[in-house]
């Protein structure tokens, strides 16, 4: 592995220049045999390690139960050919008609295990739960 740096302009791909083409930010490469990563300057902050591979692992299969992760990963575990996108803020459903669902999650603390677990575990299909929730 190697990590080589350069500093030449290139089109960042996220952050808040990723829709202008006109962005230009430092690049950084991360080289692992063929495989190229390219990033924006923020790189060697995301790569930092926060948690250990473990924590990781548990948090795919059993997502944080004080938080909306806790709907939007419980969703995706029991209905994932249903779910269109999940982002921060949204989930977006296909229930097999037009058009999409889309669910708003702006608050990050509604969405618990405590105010929706029993709603999720009690549907049967996403459309039962959206309608439960009045969505």
């Amino acid at each position: 592995m190697r990590l080589a740096t350069s500093v030449t302009p290139y089109p960042c791909a996220t952050g808040p220049g990723a829709r202008n083409k006109r962005f230009l930010a430092p690049q950084i490469r991360y080289r692992q045999r063929e495989t190229v990563l390219d990033c924006c300057f923020l790189w060697p902050l995301i790569a930092a390690t926060i948690v250990g591979a473990g924590e990781v692992a548990e948090a795919m299969v059993n997502p944080p139960t004080t938080t909306r992760a806790y709907f939007r990963g419980r969703c995706l575990a029991k209905w994932p050919e249903h779910i269109v996108a999940a982002n921060w803020d949204s989930m977006v459903f296909d229930l097999g008609r037009d058009p999409l669902r889309r669910v708003p999650m702006m608050e990050p603390l509604r969405g618990t295990a405590e105010s929706v677990a029993r709603l999720i575990d009690e549907s049967d299909t996403p459309a039962e739960l959206l309608a439960r929730l009045g969505a």
